[in-house]
């Protein structure tokens, strides 16, 4: 069997302070999202948001696709367990999606995934809508990448991989919200498969440099293919931070966090106006963030996905 014939299931996750939009609320069913990264990288700490909070406490984070490299199209003698790093820095990500059955992976959302998600229209009410400028092709500069409409495949939260019971503080609710479970790797799944395309494209040109990877100005493409028919593949887009930035399993015997206030980077893709309007909202106290209830150790795992609107 040619590598054109066989087909694979894709696992696209979702990870760290990754900013999921949607064109309505989750309750109401979207059929469509978009994916927006802040950017926590370290030199940027004047942002124009510093006044809201103590970002120079937050941890640095950097944007990155992980990928097996034995599933790169014309790849060849890779080992099985062998993992590609691709940064990503100032771009618009463009997934597409070869099926073998057109129409076969219609977008839909698991009904469990409201349960387990930092849903920011009941966090800070009045302050979750995602401006068009955060969307489009030349977004402000505290914001890494996004990426086109993704309106194919099953949204769900990996429930391998929620984390004990998580508190926001009541600044922006009307009173403080417990979420049982919270997911840190939201996963778009799809079937059948000939060809998962990830393109990412400068934002008009303008590419941000990183230390090692300057960036050359043009497109850039990753073509996934299977080795073996019928076979799983997993792709990470993560926006993570220095602490565990490429996902180590965490030593048990390390002192695990209790509140996740890298959370507070999700809010630098909110327009001017609704920055503003936070700060006077909030009346000098914090950004809501997760805390910790649990008895348990807490976690040492990645920071938590955000859902916001347009």
């Amino acid at each position: 069997m040619s590598e054109n014939d066989k087909v694979f299931d894709l696992c696209l996750v979702f990870t760290g302070i990754c900013s999921l939009v949607t064109e309505k609320p989750l309750k109401d069913e979207p059929k469509q999202l978009y994916l927006v990264l802040a950017d926590g990288w370290a030199e940027k700490r004047d942002t124009g948001f510093s006044g809201l909070d103590d970002y120079e406490n937050l941890m640095r984070h950097a944007a990155m696709v992980q990928f097996p490299l034995r599933n790169v199209s014309a790849t060849t003698s890779v080992p099985a367990s062998g993992k590609g790093i691709w940064y990503l820095k100032r771009q618009r990500l463009d997934f597409g999606f070869d099926e073998q059955t057109p129409n076969g992976n219609p977008f839909n959302i698991e009904p469990t995934l409201v349960d387990h998600v930092a849903d920011m229209t009941k966090l800070a009410p009045g302050h979750a809508a995602v401006g068009p400028d955060a969307l489009g092709l030349q977004p402000p500069q505290g914001i890494l990448a996004n990426s086109s409409r993704i309106d194919k495949g099953t949204l769900k939260v990996d429930n391998t991989m929620v984390v004990g019971q998580w508190r926001f503080a009541p600044t922006l609710a009307t009173k403080s919200i417990l979420i049982p479970g919270l997911g840190y790797r939201i996963v778009l799944e799809l079937k059948a498969l000939k060809k998962f395309t990830l393109t990412a494209s400068p934002f008009n040109g303008a590419v941000q440099p990183r230390p090692g990877n300057p960036g050359s100005g043009l497109a850039e493409k990753l073509e996934i293919v299977a080795m073996q028919d019928g076979e799983k593949i997993e792709v990470t887009v993560g926006n993570l931070c220095d602490e565990n930035p490429l996902i180590w399993p965490m030593d048990s015997t390390i002192e695990l966090r209790k509140k996740d206030l890298d959370f507070k980077w999700h809010y630098e893709i909110l327009p001017r106006a609704t920055k503003d309007a936070l700060i006077r909202s909030l009346d000098g106290k914090e950004l809501p963030y997760p805390i910790y209830a649990g008895n348990d150790l807490g976690s040492g795992r990645n920071c938590f996905p955000a859902f916001f609107t347009t």
